[in-house]
């Protein structure tokens, strides 16, 4: 593979990995994000004279703000295995090229055309 490809290759997942780092931090945050929201929520059903933890919980469950605090999760998780996704395809042409090239190179010695 010559080193034109090599570069584009390697920089392409350099990307994909940057891109990678920077969802799961997001991921990590949002996720954070549920847990302080849930927790607040329940509190303020404490004080609002709700006893049980079970109770605080169906209370903090029902609210649309942690609804969609819970949806941005399942979106930077999309976003994630999306990219992740798209890192393992870039492996996979990476190999095809390298096989393609190994191919050539035996087609060559074979057929007299190289060393």
């Amino acid at each position: 593979m010559d080193e034109f490809l090599k570069e584009n290759y390697a920089e392409r997942i350099r990307e994909h990995a940057r891109i990678i780092e920077e969802a799961e931090v997001e991921l990590f945050k949002a996720e954070a994000n549920v847990k302080h929201l849930r927790a607040n929520l329940m509190r303020e059903a404490e004080k609002k004279g709700v006893r049980s933890i079970s109770g605080q919980e169906v209370i903090a469950d029902a609210t649309d703000e942690l609804k969609e605090a819970r949806e941005y999760v399942g979106v930077v998780k999309g976003k994630l295995r999306g990219e992740i996704t798209r890192l393992e395809a870039t492996k996979t042409e990476v190999e095809v090229e390298k096989t393609r090239h190994v191919t050539m190179r035996h087609e060559m010695r074979a057929y007299g055309h190289g060393t």
